[in-house]
């Protein structure tokens, strides 16, 4: 799994299957990470993945799978 936000990889070749599918919480901890380079941040709303961008910047998100194992960000 490969997860970019705003081109910033945030996940690059994630091994779901050997590793376990990604958890909302490793989601948002990950793209919080990348918040000084994406201008996005992600906080959870009981089960849901909210993202944000304090000055108003578009969020692109772009995400590859690979392997049997679901998971990811849908909208």
């Amino acid at each position: 799994y490969s997860l970019k936000i705003n081109g910033q990889s945030v996940f690059n070749g994630y091994d779901q299957n050997a590793n376990g599918v990604l958890t909302a919480q490793q989601i948002a901890d990950a793209i919080n990470t990348q918040t000084a380079n994406t201008g996005v941040t992600a906080s959870l709303s009981g089960a849901n993945l909210r993202l944000s961008a304090a000055d108003g910047r578009d969020i692109n998100i772009g995400q590859t799978f690979g392997g049997a194992a679901a998971g990811g960000i849908s909208a």
